[in-house]
C-alpha cells in the first residue's frame, strides 16, 4: 500500500509540474508550443532539465542529495503557485481535459501502447545486468546521500526514494515506469502531430516507437537506449526526450514561418475569412470518443497500474531477500584466517577456506610452530589441498615437514615461484 501511494503521489506531482511548467513556456513561446500535447511534453522535459541543472551545481559544491531535491521542489512549487493564481490556467486546464486532449480519437490507442510498454518493463527489466547495475548506482547515491554530477537522472530517483520513504529499487522499478514512460510517449505523440496530419499515420508512428523499444533488447548497442531496460537513465532521456522534443520545436517554428510567408502572398479578403485550426478539422472528420470509451480506458489503466505495482513489488521483495544476506554468505563461502606464532606473536601463515570446502595454506615457518600449526589446521580439516611455501629453506619448511609427519595430508605443494615440488 505504501508503494502504491508513492506511485500515485509521484504521478500527480509530475503531471502538475509538467502542466504548470508547460504553461509558462507556452506563454513565452506561443508559436512553438501550440497544442496541448506539446505543452505537456515541453513541461515534462523542462522540469527534468531544471533538476539536472540544480543537481550539477549542488554536486559541484559538494552538497547533499536532499539539498538538490528540495531546491528543485521549491522551484517547481513556485511555478505551480504562479500558475494557480492565474485565471487562464484553470480555463486552459479545463480545455485540455474536456476538449483538446481526451476527445481525440488516438488517445485510447496511445494509452494502450503506454500500458504495453509498462507491462514489458514489469516482465523483463530484472533479466538485464545493465539495468541492475544502474539500479545499484541509484542505491549507492541513496546510501551516500551525495548527488552525482554525471548521473542526474539516477540522483533524481534516489531523491524520490528518500522523500517517499521507500527502497531505492522500489523507486526505480515501481514508481519511475509510470512517470517516465508516459512522458516519453507524450513527447513522441507531440512529434507525430508535427510530422503527420492523418490520424492513422500518427498512430503508426507511435506503434513503431513501441515496437522498436520492445525489440531493441536484441541489440547490445541499442540495449541502453531502449525504454524496455533503461527508461530511468539520463542516456534514455537524451534520446527519447531531448532529441524528439527539439525536433518538434524546430518543426513548429518551420510551420509558423511557412504560414506567415503564405499569408503575405494571399489577398486581403483571404485573411478575413475564418480558418479553423487543423486540429479542429481533424476532430470534425473523425469520430469523437464518447465518455463511456474514456471511462473504459481509464479503468483499464487503473487495473494495469495495480497489477504492475503488485508484480514489481513481488520481484523487488524476492530480489531483496536474495541479497540481504549476501555479505554473510560471501564470508561463509570464502574465509581467510591468520595464524600467529605463540612465541613471537608474528603472523606465520594464512589459511584460506574456499567455497567448496578446500583448504589453502600460505607460509608456516620453522618446526617450532609445528605443534600449534598442526592443531590449527586440524580445527578446519585434516587435509591441505594446496600449500604455498616462501622458500625451500628449513626456516620456511620446518612446520610443513612436521605437519606431514603428524598425519596432515597435502595435495600439492608450491614455492612462491609457483614451481610444483610434489
Amino acid at each position: 500500500m505504501k508503494i502504491f501511494t508513492a506511485v500515485l503521489i509521484t504521478i500527480i506531482i509530475f503531471v502538475f509540474f509538467s502542466l504548470c511548467t508547460g504553461l509558462v513556456l507556452q506563454k513565452k513561446f506561443k508559436k512553438v508550443f501550440d497544442t496541448s500535447v506539446s505543452v505537456i511534453a515541453a513541461g515534462f522535459c523542462a522540469e527534468l532539465i531544471l533538476y539536472f541543472l540544480i543537481n550539477s551545481v549542488v554536486s559541484l559544491v559538494r552538497g547533499s542529495l536532499l539539498v538538490s531535491g528540495c531546491i528543485w521542489l521549491a522551484a517547481e512549487g513556485s511555478i505551480v503557485l504562479w500558475a494557480f493564481i492565474r485565471d487562464d490556467f484553470w480555463q486552459y486546464l479545463k480545455s485540455v481535459f474536456n476538449k483538446r486532449l481526451l476527445k481525440k480519437p488516438e488517445v485510447l490507442p496511445v494509452i494502450i501502447l503506454i500500458i504495453l510498454q509498462v507491462v514489458g518493463v514489469t516482465v523483463t527489466a530484472y533479466e538485464n545486468p545493465g539495468a541492475l547495475m544502474q539500479a545499484k548506482d541509484i542505491a549507492d547515491i541513496y546510501i551516500s546521500n551525495i548527488p552525482i554530477f554525471t548521473k542526474p537522472m539516477l540522483s533524481l530517483w534516489a531523491f524520490s526514494a528518500k522523500i517517499s520513504g521507500i527502497h531505492p529499487l522500489a523507486a526505480v522499478y515501481t514508481v519511475s515506469p509510470f512517470v517516465m514512460i508516459p512522458g516519453y510517449y507524450i513527447i513522441y505523440w507531440g512529434l507525430s502531430k508535427k510530422l503527420f496530419t492523418g490520424r492513422y499515420d500518427r498512430l503508426f508512428m507511435m506503434l513503431l516507437v513501441c515496437l522498436l523499444n520492445f525489440w531493441g533488447y536484441q541489440s547490445e548497442y541499442l540495449l541502453k537506449y531502449t525504454l524496455l531496460y533503461s527508461w530511468f537513465s539520463g542516456t534514455v532521456f537524451l534520446v527519447h526526450g531531448i532529441l524528439p522534443m527539439s525536433l518538434g520545436m524546430l518543426l513548429s517554428r518551420k510551420d509558423k514561418l511557412t504560414v506567415s510567408a503564405k499569408e503575405q502572398e494571399k489577398p486581403e479578403e483571404w485573411h478575413d475569412s475564418e480558418v479553423d485550426d487543423w486540429e479542429e478539422d481533424d476532430m470534425k472528420n473523425h469520430r469523437i470518443i464518447n465518455s463511456r470509451t474514456v471511462a473504459i480506458g481509464l479503468l483499464a489503466v487503473v487495473i494495469m497500474l495495480v497489477a504492475s505495482v503488485y508484480i514489481m513489488n513481488r520481484k523487488i521483495n524476492s530480489l531483496y531477500e536474495a541479497t540481504v544476506n549476501l555479505q554473510a554468505q560471501v564470508n561463509e563461502g570464502c574465509s581467510i584466517y591468520e595464524f600467529r606464532s605463540e612465541g613471537t606473536g608474528e603472523t606465520e601463515a594464512y589459511l584460506i577456506r574456499q567455497t567448496n570446502g578446500s583448504i589453502i595454506l600460505i607460509g608456516g615457518g620453522d618446526k617450532e610452530n609445528a605443534e600449534a600449526l598442526y592443531d590449527y589446521i586440524k580445527g578446519y580439516s585434516d587435509k591441505v589441498d594446496a600449500w604455498y611455501l616462501k622458500s625451500d629453506k628449513s626456516g620456511d619448511t620446518g612446520a610443513y615437514t612436521e605437519c606431514i609427519s603428524k598425519g596432515i595430508k597435502v595435495g600439492n605443494t608450491y614455492y612462491l615461484n609457483i614451481k610444483e615440488v610434489k
